[in-house]
């Protein structure tokens, strides 16, 4: 197979670089400039040539701006990928790489995009260092065919959202009358809500563990549906019977420390690669994530390793007679130490209870994370569920105590989607265990807290401040904590800035949670929100009651909603860990993240999987 040349294109380059100062030069904050920087993060193919972004605040001022190459590795030959182990040669190509401040740009002519039918060039920033040979990922990955610690692949995004099956179910959120329904939400359409949903785990919810699987059970389901004639096998009667489908995440997992991996070199020589790729296998309950690739798909549940898997199951459950939601599960409060050698240190707070705390006060990894979410509800999602949303915490120094970045979880409910050229907001549903991380946690949560404390309006940052007066300013010029006219942390200059050691968060997540002061009243409670121009809006978070089934390896529980006020906590010896609630048990009785491959712990003991930059 003849392969092009890739080159950098000069002007294309220089002008990435520009849009990122102009957008700096734009926003007095710089959560705000982040908010859209970060939306050309990553790898996008422009129809000829591909773009390249990456935030690498890791190589100011430690590796030459010379010295960074884009290492480009395209395939020879044709990739069964669907095969449990093959060796490939690659062949390998470094372009020139431009950095602005802390940024990273390339505008490449020659890489190939990735398909449902091939796979695309596999890409990764490359530098020596004392003639070893590192590299940096992608957390903003698109594809990601050999797991999280392979490099990831340049993929035609636009082209799977051309060719889904469902653009009409989302063209018709503009109609009245018609499904989906939905209900103006500032200007734009907002999915209503789900009343009865199925929540699936895709690895064992059917014999070939795939998201491919799934798609074909749905579709058996839909044909029998349709047909008067047809019964249901008592296994399909499971899938029936619901407006929903939740499914448990879907994002890529951390692999163990003493696994191989699926990205192994077995030798370079000039311009070729040669690698020996396994099918990745890891599959457990899908929360031990790494936050990069995040908006992408876990290769261990795609039969083909292809993301339009995912697409192509959406589509069929829109199109079912009777359309059914689709629900993801987005879990970004927290990452597994695994996380550790795949993103820079500006990303983590310091260690916690499930491995690393994140940093939700860098504007870059606050504008970053929600932008993942964004990808990831792009693949067409109605809605979600936000995975512990009393998890998304910050530190306040002052009274040693942590506060709930409520206004994070506001930022959460006003990003929106784009799908068949339809904008939209997802409906929303926040899994919220307050009164963590007090002690008593389990007895006294209600998982109505969030919803109670902030019916109307968001929770600004003028009122977060307000009770809380020692909080970081977030949106501000710099991200300080303010005590007695003192500052302390540090500044952050998304142009370019030395880096600078910053002791954890929190040494650990324990004591009461911090509390509002008596004499500072909560936001109003009344079910409707109003905006400054008197427009009533709908609530912040839905609380309408619904029916709840889970269905995975054999397993099918209903639960029903409890009423409000009603405790959702199991009574647990005193001292348990939280991870409990999150800790389901297989039919065999067993956990099942013991039964699955996946063996890192909720503490912070493990570092991870093995360092994959060395090549």
């Amino acid at each position: 197979m003849s392969l092009p040349d890739c080159r950098t294109l000069d002007e294309e380059t220089a002008a990435l670089a520009e849009w990122q100062r102009e957008r700096l030069d734009a926003h007095e904050e710089r959560f705000e400039a982040a908010k859209e920087i970060t939306t050309r993060l990553g790898a996008h193919w422009r129809d000829g040539y591909a773009e390249f972004g990456f935030w690498t605040p890791q190589l100011v001022d430690a590796v030459p701006t010379d010295d960074v190459r884009l290492e480009l590795l395209t395939a020879e030959d044709d990739v069964d990928l669907t095969a449990d182990e093959q060796t490939v040669t690659f062949d390998r190509q470094f372009v020139e790489t431009r950095r602005e401040g802390e940024f990273t740009w390339a505008a490449v002519e020659g890489p190939r995009p990735g398909t449902r039918e091939q796979l695309g060039t596999l890409y990764r920033l490359s530098y020596e260092v004392d003639g070893e040979r590192e590299t940096v990922t992608d957390p903003f990955a698109d594809s990601v065919p050999f797991g999280a610690y392979g490099p990831p692949e340049l993929y035609d995004m636009d082209r799977l959202d051309e060719e889904r099956d469902d653009r009409e179910y989302f063209q018709n959120l503009e109609a009245d009358g018609v499904e989906p329904y939905a209900s103006e939400d500032d200007g734009l359409p907002r999915f209503e809500p789900a009343t009865s949903m199925l929540e699936i785990h895709p690895g064992t919810a059917t014999e070939s563990g795939t998201l491919a699987g799934l798609k074909r059970q749905f579709e058996t389901i839909g044909e029998k549906l349709a047909d008067d004639d047809a019964e249901l096998m008592p296994a399909e009667r499971n899938f029936v019977g619901y407006d929903a489908v939740q499914l448990m995440p879907v994002a890529p997992i951390t692999q163990n420390e003493d696994e191989l991996g699926y990205w192994l070199v077995d030798g370079s020589r000039g311009d070729k690669l040669r690698v020996d790729v396994r099918r990745p296998d890891m599959l457990n309950w899908g929360y031990d994530i790494v936050i990069s690739g995040f908006g992408t798909v876990n290769p261990a549940i795609l039969e083909s390793r292809r993301p339009d898997e995912l697409v192509d199951l959406i589509a069929t459950l829109h199109t079912l007679p009777e359309p059914v939601k689709v629900i993801f599960d987005i879990a970004l409060g927290h990452a597994d130490n695994g996380a550790l050698p795949l993103l820079n240190e500006e990303w983590f707070a310091g260690p916690g209870m499930y491995g690393q705390e994140l940093d939700y006060l860098e504007p870059v990894v606050r504008a970053g994370l929600l932008e993942l979410q964004r990808r990831k509800m792009d693949f067409g999602a109605d809605g979600i569920r936000v995975d512990g949303a009393q998890d998304f915490t910050n530190w306040d120094p002052e009274a040693e105590e942590e506060w709930h970045d409520d206004d994070y979880l506001e930022e959460m409910d006003r990003v929106t989607q784009e799908v068949a050229g339809v904008e939209y907001r997802p409906w929303m549903i926040y899994e919220d265990g307050r009164p963590w991380p007090r002690s008593d946690w389990e007895l006294a949560s209600t998982y109505r807290t969030l919803i109670e404390q902030h019916p109307l309006l968001p929770v600004g940052a003028g009122h977060l401040r307000a009770q809380h007066p020692s909080a970081p300013d977030v949106l501000g010029d710099e991200v300080v904590a303010r005590q007695g006219g003192r500052r302390h942390g540090r500044e952050l200059d998304l142009r370019g800035r030395q880096p600078r050691h910053h002791p954890p968060r929190h040494p650990a997540r324990t004591g009461p949670a911090l509390q509002p002061a008596p004499d500072q009243p909560l936001p109003g409670r009344d079910p409707q929100r109003t905006t400054a121009e008197g427009v009533q809006q709908p609530r912040l978070l839905d609380a309408v009651p619904r029916v709840y089934a889970r269905l995975s390896d054999g397993l099918h529980a209903r639960e029903h909603a409890r009423p409000p006020g009603a405790s959702s906590a199991t009574r647990t010896p005193s001292g348990t860990s939280r991870y409990s609630r999150r800790r389901r048990t297989s039919p065999s009785g067993r956990s099942a993240r013991r039964t699955s491959r996946a063996t890192s712990t909720s503490g912070g003991s493990r570092s991870g999987a093995s360092n994959p930059a060395r090549s």
